[in-house]
């Protein structure tokens, strides 16, 4: 068969057309695509600041519970709890640091039942508690000590008793009282000693019992009645007060 031109050329295109099908690669998988990561800084910025907020706010607490606990710090805070201190220690304190001894009394001696004790040049005098017709206070870096003025109907034996009651041993036992007697202006007056741990009536639990202290009293005995000169304190001022207490029993003069 006799083939024309045209028709080679059309059977040529035709092959070249199948091989090219053929030999049509196979595409490749493209790689799957990265998940974007998430913007997070404006988070992160907002939980820092919420994290300094609450830092803030607990810094704020502990300095107001520090300003509770150390009083008012205002002025007129101040003026109103030393008010307020001076009221109680003036009611109801026994204790010679909690004062009942701010000196506003302009006399310089005590006086009762005829018979005037002139305070000594050191001490100075106090506004009395409940039950006390004077009071002197005695200041020492060791410790302030009281002196108390009372007229009883005790005897001077209940008198003695009580008071060994109130130092006792440090063991905890019954004291007993070191005692003199002495005769001033006419009187029989006990002198009394005492040493060891004060209990204070005026606290409450474990706070009422004040170690190393000492008290020395006078007993003046009236007939109908008694005068109890009494002074109390640590043991050191006590010790280093004795003469000046001595000294203004034994210098009573008639008032």
């Amino acid at each position: 068969m006799t083939r024309t031109p045209t028709t080679i050329v059309l059977l040529s295109s035709f092959a070249l057309f199948l091989g090219a099908c053929d030999e049509t690669p196979t595409p490749k998988p493209r790689p799957a695509a990265s998940t974007p990561e998430a913007d997070t800084s404006a988070a992160d910025e907002l939980t820092e600041e919420r994290t300094h907020e609450s830092d803030d706010s607990s810094s704020s607490e502990d300095e107001r519970e520090w300003v509770e606990e150390e009083g008012s710090q205002s002025l007129f805070g101040k003026s109103r709890d030393k008010a307020r201190d001076l009221a109680n220690e003036i009611r109801g304190g026994t204790s010679p640091e909690e004062g009942i001894a701010v000196t506003i009394e302009e006399d310089e001696y005590a006086s009762a039942s005829g018979i005037r004790w002139a305070m000594p040049e050191d001490w100075r005098m106090a506004v009395p508690a409940q039950g006390r017709f004077a009071e002197m206070l005695i200041q020492n870096p060791l410790g302030n000590a009281s002196v108390s003025f009372t007229t009883e109907t005790k005897t001077v034996r209940d008198l003695t008793r009580q008071m060994e009651a109130e130092i006792v041993d440090p063991m905890g036992g019954r004291s007993r009282a070191r005692t003199s007697n002495e005769t001033i202006l006419g009187h029989l007056v006990t002198m009394v000693e005492l040493s060891g741990t004060y209990l204070d009536p005026g606290a409450k639990g474990s706070a009422n019992e004040r170690i190393f202290y000492a008290m020395r009293a006078a007993i003046f005995d009236l007939g109908d009645e008694r005068v109890l000169v009494k002074m109390w304190g640590p043991e050191a001022t006590v010790d280093r007060a004795s003469r000046e207490f001595e000294s203004m029993i034994r210098g009573a003069s008639d008032d």
